[in-house]
C-alpha cells in the first residue's frame, strides 16, 4: 500500500539494497536479515517492523520539501494500513508471541541467501534522466538455512558473563539467578574454528567461529545466570547467544574466545 501511495504522488521508489563489486561486477544485497540494524532488531520482539529510507545523504536542503513529503506519505500509508487491518495486526503479533513462548520453531543460526536478478532504476545526473539495468542480488527474503539447532528450554551463563547479561536485559530479556546449587544435563559449545574479520566501515574486528555442541552434566553454583526461553523477547537471547550468529555477542567479542576453547554458554534442552 505504501508503494501505491508513493506512486500516486509521482514519487519513485525501490526495494532497499546495498551494493558491492568484489570482482569488478556489481552485485546487490536486497533487504536485510541481520538483526544488527533497527528494523530487523525490532522484529525479534515479535513486532511488525518496516524500513523506509529517503534519498538525501549529501544533498543538504536540496528538494527538502519533496523528500519530507515522501517520508510523510510512506509513514501515513503504513499507519492507515495498520488502522484498517488492526485486528489482523494484533492477531499476527499475538500468534508470533505464542510461537515464541511455546518454543515451536528450531533456531536458524546461519543462512545463505539465494541470488536472483532484479531490474533496478538509477538516476543519471549527467543526463538528468533515469535508466534501468537488471542486476543480480542476494535476496535476504529468500534464504536457505545453513545451520539449525533445536531451541533450548533455557540458556545458562557462567557468573563471568555480567556484561552479556547487561546487554540482554537492556533488550528486555528476563535473566534469572539460580537460588541454589543445581545440577543440569546441558549442551556446551567448543570452538573448532576461529577467524577474525575486519568490519571496515566501523573500524572494528569481529570473529567468525564454528563450534561443536557436546552434552555434559554440570553443577552450577548459586548466582549462575539462567535465561528461560518461554518469554516474549526470547529471540533476542537466541540471536545474541548462538556463537555462529553474525549479530551475536561472540561475533562482537563481548564474549571472548579462541580456537579449541569452550564457551561460558550452556543449552538446557529439557
Amino acid at each position: 500500500m505504501a508503494q501505491e501511495a508513493l506512486t500516486a504522488k509521482g514519487f519513485s521508489h525501490s526495494f532497499y539494497f546495498t551494493a558491492e563489486a568484489p570482482d569488478g561486477k556489481i552485485i546487490l544485497t536486497k533487504d536485510a536479515n541481520s538483526p544488527r540494524s533497527s528494523t530487523t532488531s525490532y522484529a525479534l520482539s515479535n513486532a511488525i517492523s518496516l524500513l523506509l529510507e529517503i534519498r538525501g545523504i549529501g544533498l543538504g536542503t536540496v528538494a527538502f520539501e519533496r523528500r519530507t513529503n515522501v517520508a510523510f506519505t510512506g509513514a501515513l500509508s503504513l499507519l492507515e494500513t495498520a488502522y484498517t487491518h488492526s485486528e489482523e495486526v494484533k492477531q499476527t503479533i499475538a500468534d508470533a508471541i505464542q510461537q515464541t513462548l511455546r518454543r515451536e520453531n528450531d533456531i536458524v543460526v546461519t543462512t545463505q541467501p539465494t541470488i536472483q536478478n532484479y531490474p533496478v532504476t538509477f538516476v543519471d545526473y549527467h543526463r538528468n534522466d533515469t535508466f534501468s539495468v537488471v542486476l543480480p542480488a542476494y535476496d535476504a527474503l529468500s534464504v536457505k538455512p545453513l545451520l539449525t539447532r533445536k531451541r533450548p528450554v533455557a540458556y545458562i551463563l557462567e557468573d563471568t558473563c555480567g556484561k552479556v547479561v547487561e546487554n540482554l536485559r537492556a533488550l528486555g530479556v528476563t535473566v534469572e539467578l539460580l537460588k541454589e546449587n543445581t545440577k543440569y544435563k546441558v549442551e556446551q559449545y567448543e570452538v573448532s574454528e576461529y577467524k577474525e574479520s575486519p568490519v571496515l566501515w566501523e573500524n572494528i574486528h569481529t570473529v567468525q567461529v564454528k563450534t561443536s555442541v557436546k552434552p555434559s552434566s554440570k553443577e552450577f553454583p548459586t548466582g549462575t545466570y539462567f535465561i528461560p526461553l518461554a518469554q516474549k523477547n526470547a529471540n533476542f537471547a537466541v540471536s545474541m547467544l548462538e556463537p555462529e550468529s553474525s549479530n551475536g555477542l561472540v561475533s562482537y567479542r563481548v564474549i571472548q574466545t579462541g580456537l579449541n576453547k569452550t564457551l561460558p554458554i550452556y543449552r538446557l534442552m529439557s
